[in-house]
């Protein structure tokens, strides 16, 4: 179980037309399992222009991410799409893995890998 702990998911939602350069990105830096999505914001375009998004088509990224680099990739973000200093440029958050399943299915699972 410790060792689930010492993981997050990240969540990273950017513009579409930046989706390869993201993908490149994050395998060029060690970043390599992640998985991409297509999305549309649904957000009024009140609240759309308040968080500095022009385009509604976006890309979401999820990735499992060690905490120890959680820091790494914010700044990797940061440097190459302008994150906090770009309005607009993306959002990118990380929630602990042992906070989305619930601990008594997560022991399960790792029973099951341990028997195979």
């Amino acid at each position: 179980m410790q060792d689930l702990e010492k993981y997050k998911i990240a969540f990273i939602i950017i513009e579409d037309t930046k989706r390869n350069k993201l993908s490149k990105c994050l395998n060029s830096n060690d970043f390599n399992c992640h998985f991409g999505s297509l999305g549309k914001g649904t957000a009024p375009s009140e609240a759309a222009s308040l968080w500095g998004f022009s385009e509604p088509e976006k890309s979401i990224f999820f990735l499992v991410v060690e905490e120890s680099r959680v820091s790494e990739l914010f700044k990797l973000l940061d440097e190459e799409f302008n994150f906090t200093s770009k309005h607009g440029a993306g959002l990118a958050f990380t929630i602990p893995i042992v906070s989305i399943a619930h601990m008594d299915i997560i022991k399960h699972l790792r029973s099951k890998i341990i028997e195979d």
